[in-house]
C-alpha cells in the first residue's frame, strides 16, 4: 500500500474535521486591506460555512508579526501545540504566505509535520491546496515556486525596511515601537519623543538616590516599597501592548537590571541612541549586541530628563568597584574610592567593635602579597573633607585671578586693571599663609599626621611660589594680548556651592575626587578629578 493511500485512508476515518484557522498580518503588509485580519477571518469563516465537514475549533492570530519570526508567533506556536495534542487535525489558511515565508519551513510542515500527525491542510488561494480532497495538489510545481517567491519577497522586504530604518536612525528619528520609560511618543510626530512627567520624575529620583549613595539594590527595594510600577507594568497600565523580553511572568516589580539600564541610558540626556542590537538575518531573528562605536547617536533630539553633570557623576559612580553588604541598601560613603598605594587594589572596609576602618585586601589574602595598610574611616573622612574644603576655597579664589588675567591680556587692558590683579594676588598669598597656620593646628589636634602636614605644607609653599611667578609674568606681559583661557564656568559655580561644605557625600566625592590612596605609613594621597585652567596658571599637579 502506498504511503499516500495509507495517509488518505487514515484521514477518512474522521467524520468531521476539528479545524484551526490561522490568521497573520505582518508589519510589512502595511495597509493592504486584502491581508487585514478582518478580511482573512471573514474569507475563511465563509469557506468553513460552505463545507459541512469542517468544524471550527479555534482561530489563531498573529497580528503585526513577521512570517519569518517563528519564535515571536505565539498564535502559530499555539496552533502547532494543538496539532501535537490532537485537538485539531485540519489547518485552514488564506494562502501559503500566511503560515510560511520560508520555503524550508513550508516543506517541513507539508512533508513532515502534516504527515506525522495526519493533518489536513487547506490553502484557499492560488495555489489552491486541499491535502484530503485533492492530494495531487501537493505535487504541483507552483507550490514550491510559491514558497521560493514568498521567501524572496521576505528577503527583499527585510532589506528595504532595514535601509529605511537606518536613514531614520541617522536623522535622529525614533523608530522603536515603545518610547523609553520617562518619555512618550509625540502625538504630532511619532518619530519624536516628549517627556512623560509622571515617569520622568521617577527617573530623576533614581538618579538622585544613586548620587546620594543608595545602591542599585537599595533603589530597587525603595521603588517597590513605594509601590511604583515597573516600566513594563507602567506601559501596560497605559494601554500599551508591551512585553519585557526578560520578564516572562509579567511582574509589576522593579529589578536591579532595570535600575542599572536606566542609570546607563544616554537617552535621558536628550540624545537619540539607537542600533544597539541587530538581528542576524531575515531568517534568524536572534539579536546580537553591537559595540558602542556602531550605535547611531544623534545629540539634542528631544528634551532631556537628566542634566549632563548628574549623568556624568552617575557614570563615574557606576565604574567604582563597590559591593553592598547583605540586607543593606545603601553604599558606604567611601566605597570604590579608597585604594592601597602599593598594590593599587581597592581597600576593604571592616568593622570592629563599632569602629570602621579600611585595610588592604591583598594583604588580608596573602601576607606576602602586600604590606599592611589600614586607616580608621573617621580619620580618613576628616582628611578628605579638609582637603576638599581647601581645594574648593582655592579654586574659588583663583577663579577671580584667572578671570582678571584673561581680561588683562586683551588689547584694551589698562594699568588699573593690572593693579587690581596684583592686589588680589597679594590677598591670595595671605590666604595661603592662613592655611599654613591651620595645617599646624590640625596636626596638633591629631587630624593630620606629621607626614601629611609636611606634604600639605610643601604643596602650599609651591603654590605661593607659583603665584608670585605668575604675577611677575603678568607685570612683564601686561600689554600682550592673549585669548582668554577656556573655563568651565559651570564647574566653578558648583565649587562655589560647596564652599561651606561641612560633611561629605558620594555626590561631592564623585564630582571632585578620583581616587584616595593610603600608604603603609598612614599617609593619605588624594587624586582630584579636576585639571583646569586654574591649575595650569599656577603650574600645579594635584595628587602627586
Amino acid at each position: 500500500m502506498s504511503r499516500r493511500y495509507a495517509e488518505k485512508k487514515d484521514l477518512e476515518t474522521a467524520a468531521e474535521w476539528p479545524t484551526g484557522i490561522y490568521l497573520r498580518l505582518s508589519r510589512e503588509d502595511g495597509n493592504d486591506e486584502s491581508y487585514s485580519i478582518a478580511n482573512q477571518r471573514r474569507w475563511l469563516l465563509d469557506y468553513i460555512a460552505g463545507h459541512e465537514d469542517l468544524k471550527l475549533h479555534k482561530i489563531y492570530v498573529d497580528d503585526g508579526v513577521s512570517g519569518t519570526s517563528e519564535d515571536e508567533r505565539a498564535g502559530f506556536r499555539e496552533l502547532l501545540e494543538d496539532i501535537y495534542s490532537g485537538k485539531i487535525n485540519c489547518v485552514l489558511v488564506k494562502d501559503l504566505s500566511r503560515p510560511f515565508r520560508n520555503s524550508a519551513d513550508q516543506t517541513r510542515f507539508l512533508e513532515e509535520t502534516r504527515v506525522r500527525y495526519n493533518v489536513r491542510f487547506i490553502s484557499t488561494r492560488l495555489p489552491f491546496i486541499d491535502t484530503y480532497r485533492h492530494p495531487e495538489t501537493l505535487n504541483m510545481l507552483s507550490i514550491g515556486f510559491q514558497g521560493m517567491m514568498n521567501e524572496n519577497h521576505c528577503r527583499e522586504t527585510s532589506l528595504k525596511v532595514r535601509d529605511v530604518f537606518d536613514v531614520k536612525r541617522k536623522k535622529g528619528q525614533f523608530i522603536g515601537a515603545f518610547a523609553p520609560y520617562g518619555y512618550g511618543k509625540d502625538p504630532d510626530d511619532r518619530n519624536h519623543l516628549v517627556i512623560d512627567p509622571e515617569a520622568a520624575e521617577v527617573v530623576r529620583e533614581i538618579f538622585r538616590w544613586y548620587c546620594k549613595g543608595l545602591s542599585k539594590e537599595g533603589i530597587t527595594r525603595r521603588l517597590n516599597g513605594l509601590g511604583y510600577p515597573s516600566p513594563a507594568e507602567y506601559k501596560r497600565r497605559k494601554g500599551l501592548k508591551y512585553q519585557n523580553p526578560h520578564d516572562k511572568y509579567h511582574s509589576s516589580l522593579w529589578t536591579q537590571r532595570t535600575v542599572y539600564e536606566i542609570l546607563r541610558n544616554q537617552m535621558y540626556l536628550g540624545h537619540m541612541v539607537q542600533g544597539k542590537q541587530k538581528v542576524r538575518s531575515y531568517k534568524v531573528h536572534e539579536r546580537v549586541s553591537l559595540p558602542e562605536d556602531d550605535w547611531y547617536v544623534v545629540k539634542d533630539t528631544h528634551e532631556p530628563v537628566i542634566d549632563g553633570e548628574t549623568f556624568r557623576t552617575v557614570q563615574r559612580l557606576l565604574q567604582k568597584n563597590t559591593r553592598t553588604p547583605p540586607r543593606q541598601g545603601e553604599l558606604h560613603l567611601l566605597s570604590g574610592f579608597v585604594f592601597c598605594a602599593d598594590c593599587q587594589k581597592t581597600m576593604h572596609r571592616k568593622t570592629s567593635k563599632e569602629l570602621a576602618y579600611y585595610c588592604c585586601r591583598t594583604n588580608r589574602q596573602s601576607k606576602d602579597g602586600c604590606t599592611p595598610h589600614s586607616i580608621r574611616e573617621q580619620r580618613l573622612c576628616g582628611v578628605i573633607l579638609k582637603a576638599v574644603q581647601m581645594q574648593v576655597d582655592l579654586a574659588d579664589g583663583l577663579a577671580g585671578l584667572v578671570e582678571e588675567a584673561g581680561r588683562a591680556s586683551k588689547p584694551d587692558c589698562r594699568q588699573d586693571r593690572l593693579q587690581a590683579l596684583l592686589n588680589q594676588g597679594a590677598e591670595e598669598l595671605e590666604k595661603r599663609k592662613g592655611y599654613l597656620k591651620s595645617l599646624y593646628t590640625d596636626m596638633k589636634d591629631g587630624l593630620l599626621s606629621r607626614t601629611e602636614y609636611l606634604d600639605y605644607k610643601s604643596s602650599f609653599e609651591s603654590e605661593v611660589d607659583a603665584l608670585q611667578k605668575e604675577i611677575s609674568r603678568l607685570k612683564e606681559e601686561g600689554a600682550v594680548c592673549e585669548r582668554e583661557p577656556a573655563r568651565d564656568d559651570s564647574r566653578l559655580e558648583r565649587f562655589k556651592r560647596t564652599r561651606q561644605l561641612q560633611t561629605l557625600d558620594r555626590d561631592i566625592l564623585a564630582e571632585l575626587v578620583n581616587k584616595v590612596y593610603v600608604h603603609a605609613n598612614g599617609r593619605v594621597e588624594i587624586q582630584f578629578r579636576f585639571r583646569d585652567p586654574y591649575e595650569q596658571i599656577l603650574g600645579l599637579e594635584h595628587g602627586g
